[in-house]
C-alpha cells in the first residue's frame, strides 16, 4: 500500500495515523475550495478508511 492517498500526485500522506487524519481534513477543505476534485476527495477518504478503520470519518454533506 502506498504511503500517499494520491500517489501519482504525491499528495495526502497516510503513513501515520495523525497524517491520515490530516489528509481527511485537508482533502475535504481542498474539495470545498476547488483545489482537488470531489472524486479525489472520495479516494482519499476511502484509502484512509481502508488503512485506518478506527478513524471516524464523517460523511460529506452536499451543499445547497
Amino acid at each position: 500500500m502506498s504511503k500517499y492517498a494520491l500517489p501519482r500526485k504525491k499528495k495526502f500522506p497516510i503513513d501515520t495515523k495523525q497524517r491520515a487524519i490530516s489528509a481527511v481534513a485537508y482533502s475535504k477543505k481542498g474539495a470545498r475550495e476547488g483545489t482537488i476534485t470531489t472524486q479525489e476527495r472520495d479516494i482519499v477518504l476511502r484509502k484512509v478508511h481502508e488503512k485506518y478503520p478506527s478513524i471516524n470519518i464523517t460523511p460529506v454533506r452536499k451543499r445547497r
